[in-house]
């Protein structure tokens, strides 16, 4: 019931178990993004990787960040368009704010109540490696349907400006664009397929672990503003969503809402418009 589920939730909430569970999980879930963001800085600062980059004429956005004074960043005011330096520090404070508060909370208390509570020796134990690669593909194929559709509700017009908005402040994406999502967005459009996996598979924590270096990794490819051609998450082009098509996303706000596979856009026709612009670009090209 959902009395039981609530004392579940915050029982004992300095139990041993739990605070590990919740140290690993909030350890993974920013190592890995920061180590990301980290290559991807550095990609950004070496001009033998501009032959990669999605959006050529896009600066180098801690550069930007690191040129303008604190006072001309915050004041909002004196800026008649909100720039990326305003939108970097923006996204380093909420990205410093959800990591050390909102994640832990939300680890500590729903996520082991619902994965870990149940069978506290999953905290521990080590699966088969055929169990894990049963579990992982099957979390994966439950995140891209369970993304797919709540990232298409949060662009909703009648919601959109409140909640997803914040996301696409960045039209040229940046590994710290990832994570830069109001509270809403974060549990309703990233927990909750995030955790649908380790919930209904019954995942171990070291298998939580690896599904968050999987998806983090992911999620920073697609964010990175680079076309790499041995990129793990884009070398399938015809299935797979890549950098493109997320960078696309973001320069025009419209279609390509999936997260690893491009099965829910073309079953539901939310790819067209990103069809017709690569096929435009490249007869621009040729």
């Amino acid at each position: 019931s959902v009395d039981r589920l609530k004392m579940e939730m915050f029982a004992d909430p300095l139990n041993p178990d739990r605070l590990y569970y919740t140290a690993m999980l909030v350890f993974w879930h920013t190592f890995t993004p920061v180590f990301w963001f980290v290559v991807y800085t550095i990609c950004d600062c070496l001009p033998f990787f501009n032959r990669w980059k999605i959006q050529k004429k896009t600066s180098n956005m801690v550069s930007l960040a690191l040129s303008r004074s604190a006072q001309e960043m915050w004041d909002k005011d004196k800026v008649s368009t909100q720039t990326h330096s305003d939108t970097f520090w923006s996204a380093a404070f909420l990205f410093l704010r959800n990591h050390m508060i909102v994640i832990p909370l939300l680890w500590h208390f729903p996520a082991y109540s619902l994965t870990m509570q149940r069978d506290p020796d999953m905290i521990y134990r080590i699966p088969s490696w055929s169990e894990a690669v049963t579990n992982m593909a099957v979390t994966i194929l439950l995140e891209d349907l369970l993304f797919y559709w709540t990232h298409r509700f949060l662009h909703n017009p009648r919601w959109y400006k409140y909640f997803h908005k914040r996301h696409h402040e960045f039209h040229a994406p940046s590994t710290l664009a990832a994570e830069h999502a109001h509270p809403i967005e974060a549990v309703l459009g990233n927990f909750i397929p995030f955790l649908a996996g380790p919930f209904v598979m019954k995942m171990s924590l070291v298998e939580i672990c690896a599904w968050f270096v999987v998806r983090m990794t992911k999620t920073a490819e697609a964010h990175s503003g680079y076309s790499f051609p041995l990129a793990p998450f884009s070398c399938l082009p015809s299935v797979m969503v890549t950098s493109r098509q997320h960078d696309f996303h973001h320069s025009h706000n419209k279609g390509s809402y999936g997260s690893f596979f491009r099965f829910w856009d073309k079953v539901c026709g939310t790819e067209g418009d990103y069809k017709q612009f690569a096929e435009s670009k490249k007869r621009n090209m040729s």
